[in-house]
């Protein structure tokens, strides 16, 4: 039987299959998942990721428990016209590739109304690893380390970082 927390987005039919909110249904075996799906897949409040179980939630919970996420904020050369391409086609050419990297965004400040948007930096990265440890062998990885060398330090004035788990 499945508990309280547990139909956030689903629900049994008759035949014992489940249908998700978003449409999927599952029963017996799924090709991406294996085995029974309604065993491997549960939003449960002890997950360390419960907003990704939500939003995803045929993803098995091995795999929404772990993440880190490593946020760069770029602040480039405004003397140089051509930084904000240049750091990001850089980090397409560098980065996106670097074992331990489960999603990888890199773009151009959006702009916003809101005035509590920070507006003044040009450019914005959002990586997100396996682990810590993911991340950590990241930072000493040849290409970033290319990366900073080619794209970072020649463009960008500043650099403001946020990790979290």
């Amino acid at each position: 039987m499945l508990a309280a927390s547990d139909k956030v987005g689903r629900r049994r039919s008759r035949r014992g299959r489940v249908e998700f909110a978003n449409g999927i249904i599952g029963h017996g075996s799924h090709p991406f998942v294996g085995g029974n799906i309604v065993n491997r897949l549960a939003p449960r409040p002890t997950t360390a990721a419960p907003h990704l179980r939500l939003a995803l939630p045929w993803i098995p919970r091995k795999i929404a428990a772990v993440m880190f996420s490593h946020i760069v904020i770029f602040w480039t050369d405004p003397a140089k016209p051509e930084a904000a391409e240049a750091v990001i086609s850089g980090g397409h050419k560098f980065l996106q590739g670097i074992p331990g990297v489960t999603h990888f965004h890199i773009g151009k400040m959006a702009g916003s109304h809101r005035p509590v948007v920070d507006q003044s930096y040009q450019v914005a990265l959002n990586a997100v690893f396996i682990s810590k440890q993911a991340q950590d062998d990241y930072q000493v990885h040849p290409q970033h380390l290319e990366f900073v060398a080619q794209c970072v330090k020649p463009y960008v004035k500043k650099v403001v970082v946020y990790d979290f788990e």
